[in-house]
């Protein structure tokens, strides 16, 4: 698969995920399983969760995305009324529009 830079003129990523609490708790949970398994860290050594962060020098995953949308929000800002992407997220929603993938 090629990617070209036109595909990464739209989000697509995290950026666009509607994120619950229930969502981020298991985001976080991942993230924090996956920093210790990187770490060799075991269940039985109770290290606490601070402190694998201060280890790696890593913020949580949900802190990530949240800035992630935090920069694409100001890029929408500043577009052209006219461009699609800001007429699709300034138009009012009607109930659930579904999308054919093909």
């Amino acid at each position: 698969m090629a990617l070209f830079p036109e595909d990464f003129s739209r989000p697509s990523g995290p950026e666009c995920w509607a994120v619950t609490k229930v969502d981020a708790c298991r985001i976080d949970a991942v993230d924090e399983w996956c920093l210790r398994t990187l770490l060799g860290i075991k269940w039985h050594q109770f290290v606490c969760s601070d402190e694998v962060r201060r280890i790696t020098k890593q913020l949580n995953l949900t802190a990530i995305i949240q800035s992630r949308r935090f920069s694409i929000f100001g890029h929408i800002a500043r577009i052209n009324n006219d461009a699609d992407a800001k007429m699709i997220l300034t138009a009012p929603h009607h109930g659930i529009c579904v999308i054919d993938a093909q």
